[in-house]
Parts: C-alpha cells; structure tokens; sequence
C-alpha cells in the first residue's frame, strides 16, 4: 500500500511539473519579422523570450531568466544544422531584443 502511495504522488506531482510547461514551446513557421512577432505577443500579454535547444537552453541577449519567462522553439537542439541554427538564433536575438526594449520602457512609465 505505502509502494502504492509513493507511485501515485510521484504520478501526480509529474503531472503537474508537465502542465505548468505545456504551452512553452512553439512552431516557428515564419522567420521574417520577429520585432512583429513580439510586438504581436506582447499586445496579448505574453512577455516571455524566445528560447531554443542547442547542448543546453539558449536565450540570446538575455541573462538569468527563468525558464517558466521562455518559450522555446519546436524542434531545436544541438543536433541541427548549421543553417537553421544561425536562422533560429538571429530570430530569438532580435525578438528578445525587442522584448528587452519594450519592457525598459514599460517600467519607466
């Protein structure tokens, strides 16, 4: 029964670490204008970085963010090539840049 218990809690509790990550990665279809894509998210509320998957968790131009603050490209990591990673990267460095921006001046305010 305590077996039972302890399996059980573990369930639970990794249900719900899964959850609170379940919209954190998304498809990045178009590459052309990410200070668009920002500005897009940023009017619905969603201040988070752009984040990909190399040998670790990329967030270019940002420093000590958490990971719950990121949303993370689909299908990134360290395995891809050369080509998609200076495309993934120069869009999640413009975009964050663009968050970073903006929410300077939302402070200021």
């Amino acid at each position: 029964m305590r077996r039972f218990a302890v399996t059980l809690v573990f369930l639970v509790l990794m249900g719900t670490g899964c959850l609170c990550f379940r919209d954190a990665y998304f498809d990045l279809a178009d590459t052309d204008n990410p200070e668009r894509d920002a500005a897009q998210a940023m009017a619905t509320g969603d201040q988070r970085f752009v984040a990909y998957m190399g040998i670790g968790l990329v967030v270019p131009g940002v420093q000590n963010v958490r990971r719950s603050h990121v949303k993370i490209i689909s299908g990134t990591n360290d395995t891809m090539a050369f080509e998609r990673h200076q495309v993934v990267d120069e869009y999640a460095t413009r975009y964050n840049r663009y968050v970073l921006s903006h929410l300077g001046q939302k402070q200021e305010r």
